[in-house]
C-alpha cells in the first residue's frame, strides 16, 4: 500500500510547461517551478529541492521552487506565474481541462503490478483496527475523508467507485475535506469518543468563520460541558468516566445533521457546530440535546448512570473579528449554566 501511494504521489508527476513564451525562460530571473505541496509545505520544498538544483545545472538558468497547495496552485497557472509545474498525473488532467494547456504528460515510469499507467483509480484507506470496514457497502452513514472535492486522483475516482457500488454521493456518507497532507485527516479524531478532536474541531471551526466572512448567513456554536464529572470517576472508576464519555458521544453523534460538527475539546468538554443554523434553530437543537442526555441510562457494571449536561450557545457573526470571538461568547454561556444551576442552555 505504501509503495503504491509513493508511486502515484511522488514518482508519477506530470511536468506542465504554462506556453510562456521561450524568451521568458532565459530572463534573468530565472525559471519558476510550481510544486503540488500534498506534504507540509517545508518537506516539500527540502525533497523536490534535489530535482530544481539538476534542472538548473542542465539548463544554464536559474530555478526557483515554489510549494504550493491545490487552490495556490491553480490561481498561480490560471495568472501564468510559473514556468513549469509537478503535480500528480489526476491533477494534470483536470490542470489541462481549466486551463487550456496542452503540455504531454511526462512519468518516471510506465506501469505499475503489470498495468499501464494510463488510467486513474482512487485508493479509500481505513484504520487497522477497523474490522467493521470490508468492503465498499461498510462504509455507509461513515465519515469519508478526502483532500479536496475537487480532485480526480484524490476524491472524485473514489466517489465513482461508490457510486457504483450504489451509493448516493455524497448523502449516503459524510464526507469531511481534509485539505493537505493526507494523512492529517488520521490525527483529527479523538480515540475515546470517535468525535472530532480539538485541533480538528477549531479548524473547521476556522472554515466556517471564512465562509461566514466571504459568504454570510446563519451559523451557531455550542460549548458543553458534563455536570459533576469528576464524581463520577471518583465514585465508580476512570472505565466508567470512559463509558459516560463514549455514551454521551454517541447521543451527540445521533442528533447532527450531516453538515454538522461536533468535537472533544478535552476532558469532558465538547463543541458543536452547526453551519446554517440561526439562534432559534440552535436554542432548539441545545435544548433537545440537554432532555435527551437527562433521561438517558448508561449502563456500566451492572448499575444504570445518569449524567446532565450544560450548554452555552452563541451565533457566529460576520462581525467577528476571528471565529475566537464566537467561541468565547459560547464559553461564557456555558459559564453561566453552570452557575445558574447546570443541566441547562444558556444563550451568549
Amino acid at each position: 500500500m505504501k509503495r503504491s501511494l509513493a508511486v502515484f504521489m511522488c514518482q508519477l508527476i506530470a511536468l506542465l510547461a504554462i506556453g510562456l513564451p521561450h524568451w521568458l525562460w532565459a530572463a534573468d530571473n530565472g525559471l519558476s517551478l510550481g510544486v503540488l505541496a500534498f506534504r507540509p509545505k517545508p518537506e516539500t520544498l527540502v525533497r523536490w529541492q534535489p530535482t530544481v538544483d539538476y534542472l538548473a545545472a542542465k539548463i544554464g538558468c536559474p530555478v526557483k521552487l515554489v510549494a504550493l497547495n491545490y487552490p495556490e496552485l491553480e490561481a498561480a497557472i490560471a495568472r501564468r506565474q510559473l514556468d513549469f509545474v509537478l503535480t500528480n498525473p489526476g491533477h494534470y488532467v483536470l490542470l489541462t481541462q481549466r486551463n487550456g494547456l496542452s503540455s504531454p504528460l511526462a512519468t518516471l515510469i510506465g506501469e505499475e503490478n503489470g498495468q499501464e499507467l494510463s488510467q486513474f483509480g482512487g485508493v479509500i484507506v481505513t484504520r487497522a483496527e477497523r474490522a467493521d470496514i470490508a468492503t465498499l457497502a461498510d462504509l455507509h452513514g461513515k465519515t469519508v475523508a478526502a483532500t479536496d472535492a475537487g480532485s480526480l486522483g484524490g476524491y472524485e475516482a473514489q466517489a465513482y467507485e461508490l457510486i457504483q457500488a450504489g451509493f448516493s454521493m455524497p448523502g449516503e456518507v459524510n464526507l469531511q475535506i481534509t485539505g493537505m497532507p493526507h494523512d492529517r485527516a488520521l490525527a483529527a479524531t479523538d480515540s475515546l469518543t470517535k468525535l472530532a478532536n480539538r485541533r480538528y474541531f477549531h479548524g473547521q471551526l476556522k472554515q466556517e468563520w471564512a465562509r461566514l466572512q466571504r459568504s454570510g448567513g446563519p451559523a451557531a456554536l455550542l460549548m458543553l460541558d458534563l455536570d459533576h464529572f469528576k464524581q463520577v470517576n471518583d465514585s465508580y472508576s476512570h472505565a466508567a468516566g470512559d463509558a459516560v464519555l463514549r455514551r454521551f458521544a454517541e447521543l451527540v453523534s445521533a442528533s447532527l445533521r450531516k453538515t454538522d460538527q461536533a468535537g472533544r475539546l478535552g476532558g469532558e468538554e465538547f463543541a458543536i457546530l452547526l453551519p446554517g443554523a440561526d439562534h432559534a434553530g440552535a436554542l432548539e437543537f441545545a435544548e433537545r440535546l440537554r432532555a435527551r442526555v437527562a433521561a438517558d441510562e448508561i449502563a456500566y457494571d451492572d448499575r444504570e448512570l445518569r449524567i446532565t449536561v450544560s450548554i452555552g450557545v452563541a451565533e457566529l457573526a460576520k462581525s467577528d473579528a476571528t471565529a475566537e470571538v464566537a467561541l468565547a461568547r459560547a464559553d461564557a454561556a456555558l459559564y453561566r449554566a453552570k452557575a445558574n444551576g447546570r443541566n441547562r442552555v444558556e444563550t451568549g
